[in-house]
């Protein structure tokens, strides 16, 4: 499993066949673009008939789903939300994609890099993914007076920041005055 900031090439060839517009026989090479977890490739026959094919890679990326049902971009970068987001009930879950089965996952609410909170262990399904609800956490974000709370995720291989919780500021009675 790619995991995040890992760069992967993918190479595509065969005999009778042209990749990417290339001669018949030629290796078309293709780098995983961030974000991503599949390369797309075209094939030409001697006929030439086009055929798109795409080849998926086990990446790790995450995505957060919404009250509304939306889901977010799917990244390999931190998300960030604010705590209002959370606690309103506004950004529901988080959405883990790994490609692969059977792969443990753990979510832990951090603060200055010590855990607050964190799930049982979770094993990805046979699609590769699992999805973890955020209101389990509101109580902690909630109760605590960090200036930033991440979100981290323990995989076998590796611990990613996945989500950064920002407090909410209410400004209120601001007044402005202006000489000319």
């Amino acid at each position: 499993m790619l995991l995040p900031g890992e760069i992967a090439n993918v190479a595509v060839s065969g005999p009778s066949i042209s990749v990417n517009g290339l001669e018949h026989g030629a290796r078309c090479v293709a780098e995983v673009e961030t974000g991503c977890d599949e390369v797309v490739f075209s094939l030409s026959d001697a006929e030439g008939h086009d055929v798109p094919i795409r080849v998926r890679v086990p990446k790790l990326l995450w995505s957060e789903r919404r009250a509304t049902g939306n889901a977010g971009s799917r990244s390999e970068n931190a998300l960030s939300w604010l705590a209002d987001e959370v606690l309103a009930g506004d950004v529901t879950a988080l959405s883990v994609e790994t490609g692969q089965a059977d792969v443990p996952l753990v979510l832990e609410l951090q603060a200055n890099g010590a855990r607050l909170q964190a799930s049982a262990e979770k094993r990805t399904g046979r699609d590769g993914r699992w999805l973890f609800d955020l209101s389990p956490y509101c109580d902690t974000i909630r109760q605590s007076d960090a200036p930033v709370m991440n979100f981290v995720l323990r995989t076998s291989a590796k611990v990613i920041d996945v989500a950064r919780i920002r407090p909410s500021f209410e400004v209120k009675n601001i007044r402005v005055e202006s000489s000319v």
